[in-house]
């Protein structure tokens, strides 16, 4: 067992991405840098969901020739995807990209020292819906692998197949949260001695036209005039806001022990984060949780909350929502609030849900490390007149830390704190 006290700081050395704007981190660098918003109208016959951020047709066996793997890594990951589903492809995606960045291939790692978290639950909702109509038609033909394939685990079973990872493994959902919780796990377990190296995976929501109705019931979801151009329906942090849009996207990220890697190496320090709880069972947001969970983020990262230069904010574009994260801003950062930009990725690739955080951990390392700060779209009208949002363009910034919220239905709060290197 390792040292429990351990001085051990956590990096990140790989990321892979898949959304709406991007098939991979330079894409989505370059969507950022240049506002380039990813929701069109939706081919749903559906009155009330009229917009999303869709990951477009991919060509996975095109995209997987253009990964720097090596041949053998491709035909396994060609193999492994052959027959899955979509969700299942943009994890093998995602991950095989970020494996490749670290250069895991490359080096001698114990791969029962090497683990991986997937974020988010119930991901194959649409599938099941699938698979029960085909049921109703004919049971007799139900494959007997859906068994299996039906478990959010799958996606972990996949991973380690084809990364050969023989450390521990595990799937934790914390509804829009999931994302930040798992990297906060993973956080703890290399910080701690339970890992080296950890693969922190947000899986694509596949949700079936069941869960967007009930959303669009909820009143939860934006685009209620279906009029207006796909552009600019959705407007986090802004007086015209109606509710957030569904967003398609995958990410993962390397995080490795600073005892096994050399910074000069890695892209970010994760430097903490935190997890808090409301006392409430649904969709409600509360200030006071939000706010605890950015103040335990900023206390475990060591620092004060005046050196956080920028926040890439749960921003979903739900009015309450969005005056509930401005009122936490407020109460946690004081005079400081004024003095730090703000935006929402959620306005570019819509809100991807369970891998929300891990989508918006890559944008705001992306951000650091290019020295800039992308803009919040479709931001004319802010609700606080007081705070930085990020409007117009994207705006040279160099942030040394940087704060990423995201708060889920049930009472979830999560902050994570990432630190830019020196050099």
């Amino acid at each position: 067992m390792r040292d429990q006290k351990s001085n051990r700081s956590v990096l990140i050395t790989g990321m892979g991405s898949l959304n709406s704007v991007s098939e991979n981190v330079e894409g989505f660098r370059d969507a950022l840098y240049n506002g380039r918003c990813g929701i069109t109208k939706s081919s749903e016959e559906n009155g009330q969901i009229s917009f999303g951020a869709f990951i477009k047709e991919l060509d996975f066996r095109g995209h997987i020739d253009r990964l720097d793997v090596s041949d053998e890594l491709k035909k396994k990951a060609v193999s492994l995807g052959r027959r899955a589903p979509e969700g299942i492809k943009y994890s093998i995606l995602t991950s095989l990209e970020a494996w490749a960045q670290a250069g895991m291939e490359e080096r001698e790692i114990d791969n029962t020292r090497i683990g991986i978290i997937l974020a988010g639950s119930n991901l194959s909702l649409n599938e099941q819906l699938r698979i029960a109509s085909d049921f109703a038609d004919q049971p007799e033909f139900i494959s007997p692998s859906y068994a299996f394939r039906f478990m959010d685990t799958y996606h972990i079973g996949v991973i380690s197949e084809l990364l050969s990872v023989k450390g521990f493994g595990f799937s934790l959902g914390s509804a829009s949260a999931s994302g930040n919780s798992a990297i906060i796990q993973g956080y703890n377990l290399i910080k701690y001695g339970g890992c080296d190296v950890c693969l922190v995976l947000g899986a694509a929501a596949d949700l079936s036209c069941i869960e967007k109705h009930a959303f669009a019931n909820l009143g939860a979801l934006g685009g209620k005039d279906a009029s207006i151009p796909a552009g600019s329906v959705y407007r986090p942090f802004d007086k015209n806001h109606d509710g957030f849009i569904y967003g398609q996207g995958a990410g993962c990220i390397v995080l490795e022990a600073s005892d096994t890697v050399e910074k000069a190496d890695a892209l970010a320090e994760l430097a903490g984060g935190s997890i808090v709880l409301d006392g409430n069972h649904g969709p409600e947001c509360d200030p006071d949780g939000e706010a605890r969970a950015m103040r335990a983020a900023i206390e475990t990262a060591g620092i004060e909350g005046e050196e956080i230069d920028y926040i890439n904010a749960h921003g979903t574009g739900s009015p309450l929502g969005d005056e509930s994260e401005v009122r936490a801003i407020r109460e946690v950062f004081g005079r400081h609030a004024a003095d730090i930009r703000i935006n929402s990725t959620k306005s570019i690739i819509g809100h991807c849900l369970f891998s929300a955080g891990v989508c918006e951990c890559i944008s705001t390392v992306i951000q650091m490390r290019g020295g800039f700060v992308h803009p919040n779209i479709n931001l004319n009208a802010p609700i606080d007149q007081g705070l930085d949002f990020v409007m117009g363009k994207s705006s040279e910034q160099r942030i040394m830390y940087a704060l990423s919220n995201s708060f889920g239905f049930g009472g979830f709060n999560t902050s994570i704190v990432l630190k830019a290197l020196e050099g």
